[in-house]
């Protein structure tokens, strides 16, 4: 008799602040990968997560603190990642034909890129933090996935000769406009294609590149690249006429029809 596959992956939250809301787990854990629901009681939550994948990033959390306190992130049913003699999760995002026209699944990111994007959308993440994101993608590698998504981005930005590369740009933003992408109408956009083929296109391209295909990484780079995802933040903002706001809005994950609220120097030690 097969057994059927788990329809979601939860873990368990404990020792939550009484400040602490649905809307700041949704947008805490969005950054693990797809949300499938949030049960919250008291000082203690159930996140389910669509893959177990995402499931695994958010055990990694466990003893990092949320709003001043320590949380526990447990799970009875998925297993913590270990960074020794461990073997990647098979990631389930889409190949690149089923794929194309669609952002990458925050799921297939490298963990430090997820820590930068954490950085970059107003959450406190401490070295100790990032250098386990660090350690996990040098033991996993960078998801073959995740590559083949990238890879030809980077090749379409490189095959451009240098005096081109701002024009290049621009033809890139005039077909995203074209295709009716909005940086404020998907949240993925600011952290998914079209930011990776501005980023490769700028005079840090070289460094971006290496951040999203290397796994050998250090704290400071992942605050580079924090810095740059916070400034295309800031930039989009402008163009569409709004104002910048550092409080953290979710990548990937269960929409939220309210203002998303700034955490109170949430960190992840």
């Amino acid at each position: 008799m097969t057994t059927a596959a788990p329809t979601s992956y939860p873990v368990t939250v404990t020792g939550l602040s009484p400040s602490t809301t649905h809307p700041t787990l949704e947008h805490f854990f969005s950054f693990c990968g797809k949300i499938a629901s949030i049960a919250q009681e008291g000082d203690t939550a159930k996140v389910a997560f669509v893959k177990e994948s995402a499931a695994k990033t958010a055990l990694m959390l466990n003893g990092g603190t949320l709003e001043g306190n320590v949380i526990t992130v447990t799970s009875d049913e998925v297993e913590a990642p270990k960074l020794a003699n461990a073997t990647p999760v098979e990631s389930t995002a889409q190949t690149p034909s089923e794929k194309e026209g669609h952002d990458v699944e925050q799921e297939d990111k490298p963990h430090s890129a997820k820590v930068a994007e954490y950085i970059a959308h107003g959450y406190a993440i401490s070295d100790t933090a990032i250098e386990k994101a660090i350690a996990a993608d040098k033991q996993y590698g960078i998801s073959t996935k995740f590559l083949s998504y990238f890879t030809p981005l980077a090749a379409k930005v490189q095959g451009v000769a240098q005096p081109h590369v701002e024009r290049a740009a621009t033809k890139l933003h005039e077909v995203d406009d074209k295709q009716g992408l909005s940086l404020k109408a998907s949240a993925a956009a600011i952290i998914g294609s079209k930011y990776y083929n501005a980023a490769l296109a700028s005079p840090f391209g070289s460094k971006v590149h290496a951040f999203y295909t290397n796994t050998s990484k250090q704290v400071l780079d992942v605050h580079e690249e924090a810095l740059r995802i916070k400034e295309a933040k800031k930039a989009a903002a402008a163009a569409e006429g709004g104002a910048a706001t550092d409080a953290p809005t979710p990548s990937t994950g269960v929409a939220s029809t309210s203002e998303p609220e700034k955490p109170a120097q949430t960190t992840v030690a």
